[in-house]
């Protein structure tokens, strides 16, 4: 007789893209060994709690607002918004707890795995209550609104870190004071620990093998720190192709074939690709924001790194700028008039650039699929 796969549940937010892109790497990890579902938190579990939503009358959802405030660079609203829910959702707790006791008593789920913060307090109370394993795995380097209000007086469940690192480990002990994290690298997609063939990705896409290659990608709703971008680096003196990754923003593509380039510079423009890791593969030097996906890719990736720090930056990703100085893993600039200046630094200085590399190794993510499946094995296999 066959045997009945377990049942595993992955909750994710569709507030930005890295709590999907992490659930879909667990998701991928898992399937051979169990039946894995993707549950998101607020649209299938929690709805008729969501705040936002009575407010707005159902026009937006929580997850809706944060994307909007995304969309148009509202900083200062999404860290008010993530503040107003780290300080409501503990006074609803039983509430919540309610709805998610009815919602896993109906579905029975063999273990649940969270990637996203602050509703893991609730969500630990109501599997705690019903004897139902719980593993969170972060989907961000600062961990801080993962363990808000947890204690550890519960049993069969099991807190992940990315990476054995003291800024890291410090950051999530202000919550679980002497709590033993185990450590699983982060949660990538497979692609990025494949092999590549860099002669076929650069015919696939026809970009040059005789000059240095930069790639600027600044997510789903960049668009306008990539024409700023661009204005400078237009200019810049140096042979070099740069692949400017627009995503959906189909319309950006004519506003960039506007510019007039220097003669040395040449450029491609890439839409929505699932190839992102073989673009990271073949360039030389990535231009980004400081999100916590991109920057662990690139890390996976050895691919240098100027992380963008000009504007406001959302509250959980301050400390991905701190990583990248204090372990040397790139640089950050605050104004466009240092672009130039940074990019130049890291085409001509062989020495940096390969120190950069060798302090990318020391954060590995490639026994993510191994770390993760044993972790649930222990957990629901018992």
């Amino acid at each position: 007789m066959k045997h009945k796969k377990k049942k595993v549940f992955v909750l994710y937010s569709k507030g930005g893209g890295g709590h999907i892109s992490a659930m879909k790497a667990i998701k991928f990890y898992l399937r051979n060994n169990y039946e894995v579902k993707e549950i998101c938190l607020i649209e299938e579990i929690i709805q008729n709690l969501d705040f936002i939503r009575k407010i707005t009358f159902s026009f937006f959802n929580a997850e809706d607002l944060y994307n909007f405030f995304i969309s148009h660079k509202m900083i200062k609203p999404i860290n008010w918004l993530t503040n107003l829910a780290r300080r409501l959702i503990p006074k609803r707790g039983l509430h919540y707890d309610r709805l998610m006791k009815f919602y896993f008593i109906q579905k029975k789920p063999d273990l649940v795995i969270s990637v996203i913060p602050i509703y893991n307090e609730c969500l630990i109370n109501s599997l705690n209550f019903l004897k139902i394993p719980f593993l969170v795995i972060p989907a961000d380097l600062d961990t801080n609104f993962y363990w808000l209000n947890i204690n550890q007086k519960y049993t069969n469940y099991q807190f992940t870190l990315p990476f054995q690192n003291d800024l890291i480990i410090n950051n999530a002990l202000k919550h679980l004071l002497n709590y033993e994290f185990i450590f699983t690298g982060f949660p990538l997609k497979k692609d990025f620990f494949e092999k590549k063939n860099k002669k076929k990705i650069l015919a696939d896409f026809d970009l040059p093998n005789d000059k240095p290659i930069i790639m600027l990608m600044m997510g789903a709703n960049g668009s306008s720190k990539i024409l700023e971008y661009l204005k400078e680096i237009k200019n810049l003196q140096h042979s070099l192709h740069l692949v400017v990754c627009i995503g959906s923003q189909k319309k950006l593509r004519k506003r960039i074939n506007r510019f007039s380039f220097s003669d040395l510079i040449t450029f491609s423009i890439v839409e929505f690709t699932s190839r992102i890791s073989d673009l990271m593969y073949i360039s030389d030097i990535l231009i980004t924001k400081p999100g916590a996906t991109t920057i662990c890719e690139a890390i996976q990736m050895q691919l240098p790194l100027i992380i963008d720090n000009i504007s406001a930056v959302i509250e959980w990703e301050k400390m991905n700028i701190t990583f990248i100085n204090e372990y040397y893993l790139g640089v950050t600039i605050s104004s466009y008039d240092e672009i130039n200046k940074k990019i130049n630094l890291l085409l001509n200085d062989k020495e940096m650039k390969e120190n950069i590399k060798k302090n990318m190794k020391k954060f590995n993510s490639l026994e993510f699929d191994k770390n993760i499946n044993k972790i649930v094995s222990n957990l629901v296999d018992k």
